[in-house]
């Protein structure tokens, strides 16, 4: 879990620095990646703890290693196929011909069809996504797992011929346009579910946490550098200030750890708040700095920053 960084975060402070380059390739390239590790990693974790911690953890043995593989297994199983299913659904148009049906039976209530053909990508994306949940979870398997490898094949699946197949932009803004209603009730129950009076209490435990996650990811990002093949220094120096940040994910995996276990789950996922609003209110001005030190945050030398207005003056100054 506290591998895990906030994409979108990291997404916003890209777009508010219009930055582009070699540095955010790879610092994008290294947190997709390190989504699907960390996903994979703790839905192996939430089906060995269990185990590990119950009466009969003597007798734990190879059946107990081989049921998680089996339960991730499963999840990704039933996250490919209902990416594909989600995938044929947009390809063959089902949208459409939802649409055609309402407007025939003059159901529409006067809403214009480019509107409600909009309306109902997302309802056919929100029903097949949440039925991919629904039955890895019936399944006892991952759900997580399941819908972030729906998302990824539906994201890249481009079969030959699809003429009518999503882009990539297209689906983002499709996904977008659905996540303000979903972020409602995700972050209301995470913020329910949040006791103040208890984090202030483990404000100290979070903090100690917090540095030796700091000293990880500096000491990892080095190494990873190092013996990655990143060949600019500055960028092998900066890197680590990208990959602080936390937020909603990782508050996600927390109450999913404080839901599952009564005993000392909801003391842990108190500490994991505290430790997520901490990197949360840290992470972006570090990964902000670190675009401008590599010189690839483009809104930064506009000229309302007053950086090309120096450089212009200097440029036309004669030598005294």
């Amino acid at each position: 879990m506290a591998a895990r960084e906030a994409r979108m975060q990291q997404i916003a402070v890209l777009k508010e620095m219009d930055a582009k380059g070699p540095f955010v390739s790879l610092v994008m390239g290294v947190v997709v990646l390190k989504d699907v590790v960390v996903i994979v990693l703790f839905a192996l974790n939430m089906e060995l703890v269990p185990m590990m911690v119950s009466q009969d953890s003597a007798a734990f043995g190879l059946i107990h290693v081989l049921l998680p593989l089996l339960s991730v297994g499963v999840s990704i199983t039933a996250g490919l196929l209902g990416g594909y299913l989600m995938s044929l659904a947009l390809q063959f148009q089902l949208h459409s011909m939802i649409v055609a049906a309402v407007m025939a039976a003059g159901l529409n209530g006067g809403v214009p069809p480019a509107v409600l053909l909009a309306r109902c990508k997302q309802l056919v994306v929100l029903l097949l996504s949440t039925a991919v949940f629904s039955i890895t979870r019936s399944l006892e398997a991952e759900p997580l797992l399941a819908c972030v490898t729906a998302g990824m094949v539906l994201a890249n699946r481009r079969p030959s011929g699809a003429g009518t197949d999503l882009t990539h932009e297209e689906l983002t803004a499709l996904i977008n346009s659905i996540m303000r209603f979903t972020n409602v009730a995700f972050f209301g129950l995470a913020g329910a579910s949040l006791k103040l009076a208890a984090i202030a209490d483990s404000v100290w435990v979070a903090l100690v946490v917090v540095l030796a996650r700091l000293a990880a990811i500096v000491s990892g990002s080095w190494l990873g550098c190092r013996f990655g093949g990143v060949k600019q220094e500055l960028h092998a120096q900066c890197f680590w200030m990208s990959m602080i940040t936390q937020a909603g994910v990782a508050m996600g995996l927390a109450r999913i750890a404080g839901t599952a276990f009564s005993g000392w789950g909801p003391a842990f996922q108190t500490v994991m708040m505290a430790i997520i609003m901490v990197n949360m209110l840290t992470g972006p001005p570090f990964f902000r700095a670190a675009l401008i030190k590599v010189g690839e945050a483009r809104a930064h030398f506009l000229p309302s920053h007053g950086i090309l207005k120096v450089h212009d003056n200097s440029a036309h100054s004669t030598p005294t």
